[in-house]
């Protein structure tokens, strides 16, 4: 639905917010302007979203949102566009709020459709689906800033006025430099949004806020004992779920912004700790003018203010599910919540075994957090040593009662989810972790032989899930690094009890799978198999060998001819 302006007061009000224009957001809330409002021709917020798409019934699992700015109401602007200057945020909130603007005020944003990671071990992403629908939104986005723009720029024209003359007010060139439209071709502008529709949901402004992991200090001081811990954003989440979601983490100070943990990729180190524990693993990347947040915590908080911790929103989620939440931890260095786990084995056991809808329990969702790609971004010199305790929450789990035989729906064991994670090609160090885990489960009496609904192993999925270009961010680059890690976890499986030559319902062995592999793996992998005793002319049901599988197999033929496997 193509965008149009119908109140451009409140347009100017977003974009000053946004902007961090201090008086110029105090000047039009003076004149009347209404904070709540909207500047475009829509209905309600909840134009043009589908009926009962934040429903449990209708969705087993919480949608994922992309950000749209133009959407975003001016409080919430001012904080998530606020950066880390707090006094110009706290003026700007403490305005807003002052004129009534509403920190639980809905707001639209468009629902991302396909998942850049899995969500069951041993399924495929289709990552230029993916990729197109990333650009699809980014046009769309891109689209409704055009429109928005040429229309100030009219309306400004039939004013009279000279767009020169206030600095926040003229048609700025420079916010096209990265779009790919363009410039002078409008139409594609806005043609775009109405080619290309995309579905919305709606969000709330504090518990998105809470979320992101940013400035919400001003809003809690501004409600004091009036703010309703209890209330649920359309999702069902309460604002303590909301804070399990934080990119910060529960252990994270009300007063914290998230980014500042990014000044430690910096030789001059943070310029604010954003954790108020006197021991907090960031203090080793402080500098002596490092200003550190005094807390309280955001789990001190809520408990402060009775929040109740066992809340579960619309999809059966509860604390554990939304602190170990993957999405938020895709590129970005973890949420720090070690101190919030520890005390919620001790307050919530209830939890620890319960599943979600989707019939993922809080152990897989734990130790699928420790595989996600963006763990191998991190780095001794730019983090924290303790942030590579990875298995820490799992553990915690563990001893708290967590049933290690646990399945989901799709029928996968903790040992399939240690598998899925690649245990160890990502990165050394959590890998070792992943494997210690995948003994201690296996002393837990986790069958390492039971197959998931589509008839896998644990060990087929190691050995057979991604291609190269659907593992981020791989540290092993050489056949002997994948020598080495196939030997290591096939050897744990086989002590285990695995039987190395158990077939699938089709008769093939793991080397039949490898076979097929389009990967780098597949030769190391090829070698492996074979010296345990497997036979490359061993045929499946089909008739189909290993050895004639990779004669077929690009990445597996070159290794053939030169090193003669036969």
């Amino acid at each position: 639905m193509r965008v149009q302006i119908r109140d451009f007061a409140v347009l100017e009000l977003c974009r000053a917010a946004g902007k961090q224009n201090v008086r110029r957001v105090e000047d039009l809330l003076a004149a009347g302007v209404d904070p709540n409002g909207r500047f475009d021709d829509l209905e309600s917020v909840f134009s043009g979203v589908e009926e009962g798409w934040a429903s449990g019934e209708k969705n087993a699992l919480p949608p994922k949102f992309f950000e749209d700015e133009s959407e975003e109401p001016p409080l919430y602007g001012a904080i998530r566009r606020g950066g880390r200057d707090k006094t110009c945020i706290t003026r700007l909130v403490k305005a807003l709020l002052e004129h009534g603007a509403d920190p639980y005020a809905l707001f639209r944003q468009p629902i991302i459709l396909h998942q850049e990671l899995p969500l069951f071990p041993g399924e495929s992403v289709d990552l230029e689906e993916v990729s197109d629908e990333t650009l699809d939104l980014e046009y769309g986005l891109f689209s409704r800033r055009g429109i928005i723009n040429e229309a100030r720029k009219s309306e400004f024209e039939r004013l009279s006025l000279d767009p020169k003359s206030n600095p926040d007010t003229i048609f700025e060139k420079d916010e096209f430099i990265n779009n790919p439209f363009n410039h002078d071709d409008f139409e594609t502008w806005i043609n775009h949004e109405d080619s290309f529709p995309h579905p919305y949901g709606v969000r709330s402004v504090l518990h998105s806020l809470l979320e992101m992991g940013v400035y919400v200090q001003p809003i809690f001081d501004f409600l004091g004992d009036n703010i309703d811990v209890e209330r649920r954003d359309p999702q069902g989440r309460t604002l303590f779920l909301a804070a399990c979601l934080s990119r910060l983490g529960l252990d994270g100070a009300v007063d914290g912004i998230y980014t500042t943990v990014s000044d430690a990729r910096s030789n001059k180190g943070m310029a604010e700790n954003p954790f108020p524990q006197p021991d907090n693993p960031w203090r080793s990347f402080e500098r002596p003018s490092t200003t550190r947040s005094l807390g309280p915590s955001l789990l001190d908080f809520f408990i402060s203010r009775g929040s109740n911790l066992l809340a579960v929103d619309n999809y059966g989620r509860n604390a554990f599910h939304l602190i170990f939440d993957e999405e938020k931890h895709v590129t970005d260095m973890p949420a720090i919540n070690e101190i919030a786990i520890k005390h919620l084995v001790k307050s919530c056991p209830s939890l620890i075994n319960k599943p979600d809808n989707a019939g993922f329990y809080p152990l897989h969702m734990a130790i699928r957090w420790m595989g996600i790609g963006g763990h191998s971004g991190w780095t001794l010199v730019y983090a924290p040593e303790s942030l590579y305790q990875v298995e820490v929450p799992v553990n915690e789990l563990i001893s708290a009662g967590a049933d290690p035989l646990v399945r989901d729906i799709r029928g996968n064991t903790v040992l399939h989810y240690l598998a899925a994670s690649k245990l160890g090609e990502k990165n050394h160090l959590v890998g070792q972790k992943q494997k210690r885990l995948l003994q201690v489960f296996l002393d837990l009496g986790v069958d390492p032989k039971t197959r998931n609904a589509d008839g896998r192993t644990a060990l087929e999925i190691f050995f057979t899930t991604g291609n190269d270009d659907q593992v981020h961010h791989a540290q092993l680059d050489d056949q002997e690094g994948y020598r080495i890690l196939g030997e290591e976890v096939l050897d744990i499986f086989v002590k285990g009890g695995y039987d190395v030559k158990e077939q699938n319902e089709n008769g093939q062995t793991l080397l039949h799978l490898v076979s097929t592999l389009a990967s780098e793996r597949a030769a190391a992998w090829f070698k492996v198999l074979q010296a345990k005793g497997l036979d490359p002319l061993a045929e499946d049901k089909d008739g189909n060998t290993p050895l004639g599988l990779a004669k077929e197999n690009d990445e597996l033929e070159r290794f053939i001819v030169n090193d003669r496997i036969e």
